[in-house]
């Protein structure tokens, strides 16, 4: 069975912004977990993390 290269781009897309908001405790949780603000972060933090990946 083939590896969808699709895979690591959507795990670098969600895990960037809970590594770089949640851990670092920049963003408190009940803010972070709302639909607007995952969607803003996941655009910043993912899109960047996709790009570099694919470098």
């Amino acid at each position: 069975m083939a590896k969808s290269p699709l895979a690591p781009i959507i795990v670098l897309f969600f895990l960037s912004p809970i590594v770089g908001e949640l851990l670092s405790g920049s963003s408190p949780t009940a803010q972070f977990f709302q639909p607007v603000v995952l969607f803003l972060l996941a655009e910043l933090y993912g899109s960047g993390a996709s790009w570099l990946e694919r470098l």
